[in-house]
């Protein structure tokens, strides 16, 4: 999984001059965790490293505190997909995210809602479709999927919750699998390294991406930080869909927070743009506010992930 102990921390990022531990960190950048399930521990952080910090999430949280509501209603305006289900069925039936799946479920919901589902009777081998969306995420690629998925205990709905688990959790463990055969070399650890430093540059950049996407949602990788009630960050990594709605606005939705469309606030930086947003962080009864750079992921697979 990639979690915070093993990556570059976002304030390091951020400013391009890693210490000589960070820069031996990147080594290990690119395998998602996605908060308190993975290896991250939590730590209290110190007065200086809160400071620091605060100064660059305070303004933000605070908007989001008067802009964002805690609730949010699965119906945001977001253009339906061509697919006969919509981001927040398929997110709303999503496994509750965990040992690090953020990665799967973003890539499945992403490859089903762009995908084209075949109506004759056939059943999909869970294996096989897993690999074909892993697959797709690299070359940006249609899949074709069929309406039922199959299962020891017979076939299902291929947007109900067992099937969705089973798919999200054997993408994730595709992605895992490649991330563990990159880190084995130092070629493989400079690849890693290379793809971190990818970004989506601008909000204009995002649009575009989003303009171009039939559906005007897609998945994307994230590196940044999420606030915790009780004041204290953490440095994580996320793979979230972005969506534009009919109004141009953009909605998030996130695997911590299933089936809710999230308003968001984007911020260019200069070296890229960030998405703050506010939700439910997974079943703990806790809302985070998350702060994060985009990272441009076709060419993170492409330069990171690929066989060569």
């Amino acid at each position: 999984m990639w979690d915070a102990a093993n990556s570059m921390s976002y304030n390091s990022w951020r400013m391009k001059v890693p210490s000589q531990i960070a820069v031996i960190l990147t080594a290990l950048l690119a395998l998602f965790g996605c908060g308190r399930g993975s290896k991250i521990t939590q730590v209290e952080p110190s007065i200086k490293s809160a400071q620091k910090q605060a100064g660059a999430v305070q303004k933000a949280v605070s908007e989001l505190d008067n802009a964002v509501p805690e609730e949010h209603e699965a119906s945001s305006g977001a253009r339906e997909p061509s697919a006969p289900f919509s981001p927040a069925e398929i997110l709303r039936n999503m496994p509750v995210n965990r040992e690090s799946r953020c990665v799967g479920i973003s890539l499945v919901a992403g490859a089903l809602l762009e995908g084209q589902m075949l109506t004759d009777d056939v059943t999909d081998d869970p294996a096989t479709l897993a690999q074909q969306i892993y697959d797709a995420s690299l070359n940006k690629t249609k899949v074709q999927f069929h309406t039922r998925l199959t299962r020891d205990d017979g076939a299902a709905p291929i947007q109900s919750r067992d099937a969705l688990e089973q798919l999200s959790t054997t993408v994730a463990d595709l992605y895992k699998q490649r991330h563990m055969e990159l880190i084995a070399t130092e070629k493989g650890r400079q690849r890693l390294r290379a793809a971190m430093g990818e970004v989506v540059t601008s909000s204009a950049e995002l649009d575009a991406i989003l303009d171009a996407d039939p559906d005007q949602i897609d998945t994307f990788f994230c590196v940044g930080m999420r606030r915790f009630p009780d004041g204290t960050f953490k440095d994580t990594n996320h793979a979230i869909l972005i969506a534009k709605n009919s109004i141009g606005d953009k909605i998030v939705y996130d695997p911590n927070d299933p089936g809710a469309a999230i308003p968001c606030r984007l911020h260019d930086t200069g070296d890229g743009v960030e998405v703050t947003w506010k939700c439910r962080y997974r079943d703990t009864g806790q809302v985070t506010t998350q702060r994060y750079q985009i990272l441009a992921r076709e060419t993170f697979f492409r330069l990171a992930l690929a066989k060569e």
